[in-house]
């Protein structure tokens, strides 16, 4: 058991206030979540306030809600939860890897199979713009990027297609 001293308490609030989650304190200081949880209490910092400030701001950012919960490896219901007792919209705004996986873009040749699936994804998330990051530009084809898109627009599903810059 980790004695919880004032020097102690003191790395937790600067790694508190660098951003860092419960989690990841415990992680870098070597010590169990329970410590972690234990030491916020004294400083009366709430460990679920930490995680709800860090949801805030990757919304603010223009994460939706499937990014954040893959970002924080955190369940749905939380994110629901938050989303709903802050009342922070949906954004609207998604990646192409949210829709389909990378995976099944680069290596697939059935461009109708790749619009059906993108097409269920779009239907059901209503992306106002779908964003492809510089990552992804290296490894998917725009010309297959096009290919679908034309398809997805032949049956009246338009989608804002962005290529990231940065």
């Amino acid at each position: 058991m980790t004695k919880i001293n004032s020097e102690f308490k003191e790395k937790i609030a600067i790694l508190t206030n660098q951003g860092f989650d419960g989690k990841q304190i415990a992680k870098k200081l070597n010590v169990s979540y329970q410590t972690i949880w234990r030491a916020l209490k004294t400083l009366n910092v709430s460990p679920k306030k930490i995680l709800e400030e860090k949801i805030i701001e990757l919304a603010s950012c223009g994460m939706n809600k499937k990014s954040i919960i893959k970002t924080l490896r955190i369940e749905s219901k939380v994110i629901d939860d938050i989303f709903t007792k802050y009342r922070i919209p949906e954004k609207k705004i998604t990646t192409i890897n949210d829709l389909v996986s990378v995976r099944l873009f680069y290596f697939c040749n059935d461009i109708e199979m790749l619009a059906k699936r993108m097409a269920i994804e779009i239907f059901y998330q209503k992306p106002e713009k779908i964003i492809i990051p510089k990552r992804l530009q290296k490894i998917i084809k725009k010309e297959k990027i096009s290919k679908v898109v034309n398809i997805l627009q032949k049956i009246n599903l338009s989608c804002n297609i962005e290529y990231a810059k940065a």
